[in-house]
């Protein structure tokens, strides 16, 4: 299991799970528009993203994998304003 933390709860997520995987299954919602699991994932439209620490680009959290340590934030003002 990974430790990470989505919006300061820390969580545990399976290894190789992405951000939208982990946060969905502790309750977090994070916004989505083509997500499904039955396609492979693109990550085109870009309403899932998300902000982590240290990483200067924004992640799409539908394509993004969960890292040990990983700090995300869902709801920062640069993600509500992409």
């Amino acid at each position: 299991m990974i430790n990470l933390t989505i919006n300061g709860k820390a969580i545990q997520a399976p290894e190789g799970a992405t951000i939208l995987e982990a946060a969905r299954a502790n309750g977090i919602d994070i916004p989505t528009l083509c997500y499904d699991k039955a396609v492979e994932i693109y990550g085109a439209c870009g309403l899932c993203v998300v902000e982590a620490e240290g990483i200067p680009k924004l992640l799409r959290s539908c394509s993004a994998k969960c890292t040990e340590g990983m700090v995300i934030n869902t709801e920062s003002p640069r993600v509500v304003q992409s």
